[in-house]
């Protein structure tokens, strides 16, 4: 089985982040400037630990040269990579395709959450044939947000006649895609955008060229029913075993990926509903030059009632998808 790269410190989201955005705001301290900060001093900083996970740190300056410069300096080097504190090639751009189905309630605070970042983007939303509002709701928001960002950001969306699903809305957005890495956001609040930071380390560092986030890695804070921990476990397992691989959690959202990879593999993809997060793990692993990387991610479920739209009929199409991909399909 190939081994998929995880950190040996497997510490959790909101302790990396606290710890980063502590550093962050010592080295803006006239501390830095006096050239006295120890490695001991910087990281007892990190006792004043997020309030909530929810609201993530107050400042973000992810990829700063001079944070860079700094933590390499008074801290070192391995440091300095952990903490993701890392300087981007001018021409890195993060590509976030959303694939969106009838989610007014949250849509539109997932953008703000997105376009937060202090990253160079390219947010793509594809709306598959909603018929709450959001489809209106985006068309009459994103060309209006589209005016008021920085060079370094742009946003566009696209439209499906009809709701053909997840896998068919992603392909949608991978053709459309510039950037240098390819990400995926669900239009929920499940998942924390802030973790793109702390995802995107091992691929700018050229550990990996694949990195999924892990509900269920240790450190990670998954809050989810004790059914569907086990029936993604069984997937989990089922898509190991015929993958090679030893993923802790094949049918997370935020799956990132060399934008070079997705452009190989792109179109063959099949699958238009949930069944494109096998047949893409599965695709993956039939190169086996590829880099995996695996982190724990942040992880709020909401329940049926709040629109979660995967279900038991899914499971069963997963069980299928994973025979049917393990065939070469």
């Amino acid at each position: 089985m190939s081994k998929v790269q995880r950190d040996l410190f497997d510490c959790s989201p909101e302790e990396w982040l606290a710890a980063r955005d502590a550093l962050i705001n010592l080295f803006e301290s006239d501390d830095v400037a006096s050239s006295k900060v120890t490695r001991t001093e910087a990281f007892k900083s990190t006792d004043n630990l997020l309030e909530s996970a929810d609201e993530g740190p107050t400042k973000l300056h992810a990829f700063h040269s001079d944070h860079t410069d700094a933590s390499a300096t008074h801290l070192g080097s391995q440091a300095t990579e952990r903490l993701a504190l890392l300087k981007l090639d001018e021409t890195f751009k993060l590509s976030i395709i959303v694939p969106v189905f009838n989610e007014t309630e949250t849509i539109e605070q997932v953008l703000q959450r997105l376009l937060k970042l202090p990253l160079p983007l390219e947010i793509i939303v594809v709306d598959d044939g909603s018929k709450d509002g959001s489809r209106e709701l985006l068309t009459a928001l994103i060309p209006q947000v589209a005016k008021e960002l920085p060079a370094s950001k742009t946003i566009e969306l696209a439209l499906h006649s009809s709701n053909f699903g997840k896998g068919a809305a992603l392909k949608t957005g991978f053709a459309k895609a510039s950037g240098t890495v390819i990400a995926i956001q669900d239009a929920d609040l499940e998942y924390d955008p802030t973790d793109f930071i702390w995802l995107l380390g091992p691929l700018v560092m050229d550990q990996a060229d694949v990195v999924y986030g892990s509900r269920f890695s240790r450190g990670s804070l998954a809050d989810s029913p004790f059914w569907h921990r086990w029936g993604n476990q069984l997937i989990t397992f089922a898509s190991n075993l015929t993958t090679g691989l030893d993923w802790r959690d094949v049918e997370t959202c935020y799956k990132l990926i060399r934008a070079s990879v997705i452009q190989e593999i792109g179109a063959t993809l099949k699958e238009r509903g949930f069944g494109i997060e096998l047949e893409l793990t599965a695709k993956l692993a039939r190169y086996p030059k590829l880099k995996y990387y695996e982190r724990p991610i942040r992880y709020q479920k909401r329940g049926y009632s709040e629109g979660k739209k995967i279900g038991l009929k899914d499971a069963f199409w997963a069980a299928w998808c994973i025979l049917r991909y393990r065939l070469g399909n």
